[in-house]
């Protein structure tokens, strides 16, 4: 029996034909011997996630690829990220993805990605351990501008709404339930003074006063969004015993 596979996703390759490259698309265009000598020797195919006609995200495409239902497994992109940032949650955690932007003394967004910022450790580190209303906030960085972010105590849902308006010149969204449930009541109270508080401390920061004074934009707010809990699944080699 095979134990070792290798499967490459070309995951975020499509793209739309290009008039410069003669009505190719940059893929068509491009010289890839290497794809091509690895595709000689592989099984290859198109697979349509989430169905035909159905946009996929990268989180729920590759649970399906690997043949996890994301009806059944999916509970939000946080869990996913925060993970690959070695992050182990606990039953009860909820996690978000995050990104460390700007905004302006009213909250509004100049930058979601605070300039295209190379790395985020200080800043994270800034705010990791605030503890609100018996809740802990664990904040550790990812790769450039972006942060995993975790909410560990009790009560807590992750049926609240995101705060990133994902465009910029606009305001920071309050974070409100999405259902009826106290437990969403209390989670996206805890979250929005959670966001006033590491604005101060952002704000405020050497760092940041450092980068304003080199022209260049503070990473003062977190956008947060995709809200997930801790999902229960089979493990891979138990699966398919690969």
């Amino acid at each position: 029996m095979i134990k070792k596979v290798i499967c490459v996703v070309f995951d975020g390759l499509g793209d739309r034909p290009i008039k410069e490259f003669g009505g190719k698309t940059p893929l068509e265009f491009a010289q890839t011997p290497n794809f091509d000598a690895i595709t000689k020797k592989s099984l290859c195919g198109l697979m349509h996630t989430l169905g035909r006609g159905v946009r996929p995200g990268s989180d729920t495409s590759h649970l399906e690829i690997f043949g996890y239902p994301i009806e059944q497994y999916y509970t939000g992109r946080g869990p996913i990220e925060v993970a690959g940032l070695g992050i182990k949650l606990q039953g009860g955690d909820v996690a978000f993805r995050g990104n460390l932007g700007t905004v302006d003394s009213n909250w509004n967004i100049l930058d979601r990605r605070a300039g295209r910022i190379r790395a985020v450790d200080e800043f994270t580190a800034a705010i990791d351990g605030i503890e609100i209303d018996g809740i802990q906030f664990i904040i550790k960085p990812g790769t450039a501008h972006r942060a995993g972010v975790v909410l560990r105590g009790k009560g807590l849902s992750a049926a609240v709404s995101d705060n990133d308006p994902h465009e910029e010149g606009l305001p920071v969204m309050t974070m409100n339930p999405l259902d009826d449930s106290k437990e969403a009541a209390f989670t996206a109270q805890v979250l929005n003074k959670f966001l006033r508080k590491s604005y101060d401390i952002l704000d405020s920061l050497e760092a940041n006063k450092k980068r304003i004074a080199d022209g260049q934009l503070p990473a003062n707010f977190l956008l947060l969004r995709g809200p997930g809990v801790y999902p229960s699944m089979p493990k891979f080699d138990e699966k398919y015993e690969l």
